[in-house]
């Protein structure tokens, strides 16, 4: 016998809600790290560890974020997005 699960279908306006909050909180997460990994890309620092230390020692935990706005404009958008359209 095989069983079927009883999930339940999401409205697209909770599955858009959902995904956007699950990008926002991962991206808000990662966010430092991520900066970090780019000023090492950049030759700014020696590696994303470094860099992430360069930043708070220099100009403070705020600065870490500094584009966060923009990257979660982008990522935010997207991830809604396909939330809602893979749970249709």
């Amino acid at each position: 016998s095989s069983e079927q699960s009883m999930g339940v279908d999401l409205a697209p306006a909770s599955a858009f809600g959902l995904g956007a909050m699950a990008r926002a909180i991962a991206t808000a997460v990662v966010y430092p790290y991520a900066r970090g990994k780019a000023l090492s890309q950049a030759q700014l620092a020696p590696s994303a560890y470094a860099a992430v230390l360069q930043v708070l020692r220099n100009e403070g935990a705020p600065a870490l974020y500094r584009g966060l706005s923009m990257e979660l404009s982008r990522g935010v958008t997207q991830a809604a997005v396909m939330f809602m359209v893979m749970e249709r």
